[in-house]
């Protein structure tokens, strides 16, 4: 599978999330992610239980690609935009993201993702505020 299709499979799974599990054909105990101002998560372990946190916010999500880059054979950059869908039905805005994705050397897991986007939007249209902590560390909170 050339890397365009393989980052499309991996999108798709990330888009649909109905079973995470999938994606440890992608991840492994070594995988580093990193979405938008969210701190590193590190192992598949790790990394399954953060996307599912992500997806209870959302009923769903859908990303659509304006440019796929291939760097070298282990390095991608996405260029594409985001778009939520909320619990309700309702759609949230697009907003745009960039991910850099770095392959373990000639092989077809990740070793680190970074995304680049702002998702503050489409939580605010979600129903959620945004303060910050005693440590000055920021905090979402569903409105009530």
């Amino acid at each position: 599978v050339d890397r365009v299709e393989w980052i499309r499979r991996l999108y798709k799974l990330l888009d649909e999330a109905n079973d995470l599990q999938l994606l440890k054909d992608y991840f492994d105990e070594e995988s580093v992610i990193r979405i938008a101002n969210n701190p590193e998560v590190i192992g598949l372990t790790n990394i399954l239980e953060s996307l599912k946190k992500q997806a209870d916010f959302f009923e769903g999500i859908e990303h659509t690609f304006a440019n796929v880059h291939i760097v070298h054979a282990d390095l991608v950059i996405i260029e594409g935009f985001t778009r939520y869908k909320l619990h309700g039905g309702k759609m949230a805005d697009y907003f745009p993201f960039c991910s850099i994705i770095e392959f373990r050397e000639r092989s077809n897991f990740v070793k680190h993702i970074k995304v680049f986007a702002c998702q503050t939007p489409s939580f605010v249209q979600s129903g959620f505020d945004f303060t910050a902590d005693e440590e000055g560390k920021m905090v979402m909170k569903k409105r009530v």
